[in-house]
């Protein structure tokens, strides 16, 4: 009998150990997936971030879509990382993302596979505002209650017009320029014609490098002491849209009707000896958190843009034309 016993000991020992064995060898690889936004709702054109957490089993391959369609939402960078605490594996993904149209957006379900099984992380919603919208509405906010605005009578709708860009122009520089050329050419026509010269020359005397134009409007930009008067977004706004306006001349792009990462893809693949495009990039993206998001950077930082700006200026205008001896 103790000898009996000792067997069903001994074979109860074994089943406890051949099952250890097993659940160790199999663990539990259900995954854990989250995904999040670090705000619900935002401005046309802000950064939101997208956070994408999958906890799997270390032994399980996990498989990612390499590029994302999000509808009207546009994945502008991403940044991935990986925590192992064995047995299991803990995958992050932070997707910058951003909409340009106003309303209520869907970000979908971003289907995935983790140890060949296929996965979904939970759809969700962002709002998108205009800024322009919320001045309009404090506007007539303000106005006094008793003031009532004639009905308009309902008329016929109109054909739609050009697209409405997303960001402001700032036109005054180019004015400005454009009026400073045309005095100049009345001036070395009204010279020139004493001397029997031709049109063609005064003409050609008459134009302004594109690197000398953008150095004479940062310059006049400087001189308005905007950061001085906390007018910050249209410092910012002019600021861009002169350095914009001469990538679009040097380079013979359309970088006025670019966003910045698209910008920074037609530049990627030109040649532009010079260029910094990495903070060119890192700049543009500051001044777009300014001019959309409502941002007030330090004063020091928003002065020290324009120095990149008149210092890529310099480092990227074209190479001056030799002189041709007359024969």
């Amino acid at each position: 009998m103790s000898l009996l016993r000792n067997v069903r000991k001994g074979t109860g020992s074994v089943f406890v150990f051949c099952y250890c064995v097993v659940a160790a060898a199999d663990p539990v690889t259900t995954p854990t997936i989250t995904a999040t936004l670090d705000r619900k709702e935002a401005y046309v054109g802000d950064v939101v971030l997208l956070r994408i957490t999958v906890k799997h089993a270390e032994a399980d391959a996990f498989e990612f879509p390499a590029e994302l369609a999000l509808g009207a939402v546009e994945v502008v960078d991403k940044v991935s990382s990986q925590k192992n605490e064995a047995p299991m594996l803990t995958e992050e993904l932070v997707f910058k993302i951003a909409s340009y149209e106003v309303g209520a957006h869907d970000v979908p379900a971003i289907d995935l596979r983790v140890g060949g099984a296929a996965f979904s992380t939970p759809a969700l919603a962002l709002t998108v505002k205009s800024v322009i919208d919320e001045e309009q509405a404090e506007q007539e906010a303000k106005k006094p209650a008793n003031v009532q605005t004639p009905p308009k009578e309902p008329d016929a709708r109109k054909p739609d017009g050009e697209p409405f860009a997303i960001y402001e122009r700032v036109y005054w520089p180019f004015y400005v320029l454009g009026g400073a050329l045309a005095v100049a050419a009345a001036y070395l026509l009204a010279k020139r014609l004493r001397r029997r010269g031709t049109v063609e020359q005064i003409v050609a005397q008459a134009q302004i490098p594109p690197h000398k134009a953008a150095l004479m409007l940062l310059r006049l930009l400087r001189d308005k002491q905007l950061l001085k008067q906390g007018r910050y977004r249209e410092y910012y706004f002019e600021a861009t849209e002169i350095m914009r306006g001469y990538l679009a001349q040097r380079y013979a792009i359309n970088a006025l009707d670019l966003t910045t990462a698209e910008l920074m893809e037609k530049l990627a693949v030109l040649s532009a000896p010079g260029l910094d495009r990495q903070n060119l990039r890192d700049w543009l993206e500051h001044a777009d958190f300014v001019k959309f998001a409502k941002f007030e950077p330090p004063m020091e930082k928003a002065a020290t843009m324009l120095d990149f700006f008149e210092q890529q200026v310099w480092a990227t205008r074209p190479p001056e034309p030799k002189a041709v001896e007359a024969a």
